[in-house]
């Protein structure tokens, strides 16, 4: 099950009407009592959310939230852009508003929905559906379209795409102030083909660097460690959390057909599966 499968043309709005969340989820929703001139209070949809009252609520960034609403009739994803802030969040004003409304019998698992959680917080993906013109557009993003909502949360949902590398003959002092510099954790060693050797973390450069011994014209193959435990896209993430865990390791090297593409982060792999949530929580 894909969220092209879900997401149909007529679920799609854009623009989106409303002035606040509680409207906006109105009208993807259909529901003409909440929606703007209705009968009930507009934010009361948002309001009985918000409370677990058959469903939940949650920010995937400060511009997009999602809610889950359990014991419709069919699965269904619905999506629109507002071209202004929408009211109704306490610390957000979003502009992308996605309803996702799930059977009770549902193939779509909270792994799937959380799967959808962690791909709108990417902000290629976030940006994209910003600038979409018409539904037509919405429809062309393929990572939404395409994004396998079946099956467990693999390693590439939580995937942090590899800034920088160095090779092997770099000097020390060089990759010490790249460290430095972009403020990052590891830099990984990689070969011509952009195979993993090795890697070097922010602690050995600090360890390098109160060695005065080290010297910063030194090859950085000299010094990088070179046993380095790396994880596939395909691998389950949970399975590589729990190996993050056990061996108390800030990031893991994440490889495709033997070449490196980035690193899972305990940052990235906390909000993926934070977002994918056994239960959803309030926003």
């Amino acid at each position: 099950m894909k969220t092209g499968d879900l997401l149909t043309r007529d679920r799609i709005q854009v623009p989106l009407g409303g002035s606040s969340v509680g409207e906006a989820l109105a009208l993807l929703l259909g529901r003409r009592e909440e929606a703007p001139g209705g009968v009930s209070s507009p934010g009361s949809l948002l309001s009985r959310l918000r409370r677990e009252e058959g469903g939940r609520i949650r920010q995937a960034s400060s511009l997009t939230v999602v809610a889950l609403v359990e014991g419709a009739s069919e699965d269904r994803i619905h999506l629109g852009v507002s071209p202004d802030p929408l009211g109704g969040m306490e610390d957000a004003a979003p502009r992308i508003v996605v309803a996702v409304e799930r059977r009770r019998d549902s193939a779509l698992g909270d792994d799937g929905v959380g799967k959808l959680l962690a791909l709108l917080s990417h902000p290629e993906v976030e940006n994209a559906i910003l600038a979409a013109s018409d539904v037509s557009t919405v429809l062309q993003i393929l990572p939404l379209v395409e994004l396998e909502l079946s099956g467990p949360l693999r390693v590439a949902d939580a995937l942090v795409p590899m800034a920088y590398r160095v090779y092997p003959d770099a000097p020390v002092g060089e990759v010490l102030d790249l460290v430095a510099r972009k403020g990052i954790t590891a830099v990984p060693v990689v070969g011509e083909s952009l195979e993993v050797l090795g890697i070097l973390t922010a602690g050995d450069g600090l360890r390098l660097l109160m060695d005065r011994g080290a010297d910063p014209g030194m090859a950085i193959r000299d010094v990088m460690t070179r046993a380095v435990l790396c994880v596939t896209e395909e691998q389950e993430l949970v399975d590589a959390a729990r190996t993050m865990v056990n061996r108390n390791l800030r990031q893991l090297p994440v490889v495709r057909d033997g070449e490196m593409v980035g690193f899972l982060t305990r940052e990235s792999v906390l909000r993926t599966l934070h977002g994918s949530g056994k239960r959803l929580g309030k926003a």
